[in-house]
């Protein structure tokens, strides 16, 4: 059982390289409930500095901006994800993971901005929510442009097993392009 609180932090400037072949997961934030009872505010954070390719996976990497597992609500707003490059792979800028058998999460996504992140051979998630009991989340007003993999999804609810009610409303998104030169702002 668990409140967290990570607001205020800034992580950039890293090159990642694994020489084995396997793939590594690379998580910058993270709040892990083993007890699904775990409810996390992360706020005001800055992943990736202003320079091209501030964060580097080299080789096989699944490289996540944010991440929270197992618990019960995650508030995240106003985070910037931005300038990280994979090789392999891919990136998640924000991902929810909820584990079946757990707690039934309901979570907000609110004013995070998510932009030039670019995976090689890989795929690309603005925002993932992965897990058969994420239900009942709010996403609104974030900005998600310049997302570059072999598959790109600016909001992808990927809930297989039970049916969801999220309210997903006023996000500005532009895939594969800058938001000043692309005619698909929205939704």
């Amino acid at each position: 059982i668990g409140t967290y609180t990570t607001n205020n932090n800034s992580i950039s400037n890293i090159t990642i390289s694994n020489t084995s072949g396997a793939n590594a997961n690379v998580y910058l934030l993270r709040a892990y409930s083993k007890n699904y009872q775990t409810t996390w505010t992360c706020n005001n954070n800055i992943i990736g500095g202003t320079a091209a390719n501030s964060i580097n996976c080299q080789n096989y990497h699944w490289v996540h901006g944010i991440f929270f597992s197992w618990g019960t609500s995650i508030s995240a707003s106003g985070n910037t994800i931005q300038n990280i490059t994979s090789a392999y792979s891919g990136i998640h800028g924000i991902k929810e993971q909820s584990d079946a058998g757990g707690a039934t999460t309901s979570s907000t996504y609110s004013c995070n901005t998510i932009k030039t992140i670019k995976c090689l051979s890989g795929q690309v998630n603005g925002i993932l929510l992965d897990g058969g009991n994420s239900t009942n989340n709010l996403i609104e007003r974030n900005l998600i442009y310049d997302l570059n993999g072999v598959t790109v999804t600016a909001i992808n609810h990927s809930n297989s097993r039970s049916p969801f009610t999220d309210v997903i409303r006023n996000n500005m998104i532009a895939l594969g392009n800058s938001v000043a030169t692309s005619t698909t702002r929205g939704i």
